[in-house]
């Protein structure tokens, strides 16, 4: 596997999802897509991350 690209601003981008889904967030960037890595410890809080997701449809 390749290492992931590091472009400044990954870090904050990763800080900010986390702090506003109060939980451990990583954002990786390969040569071609990124991912985004959102960690929960339950169930209930599996659901919390996904309504507050919903939340921002219009």
């Amino acid at each position: 596997r390749r290492k992931p690209i590091q472009m400044p601003g990954l870090q904050d981008v990763a800080e900010q999802l986390s702090t506003a889904f109060d939980t451990r967030v990583t954002v990786s960037l390969g040569k071609r897509k990124g991912k985004i890595v959102v960690e929960f410890g339950s169930v209930d809080d599996l659901q919390r991350i996904v309504e507050m997701m919903n939340a921002s449809k219009p």
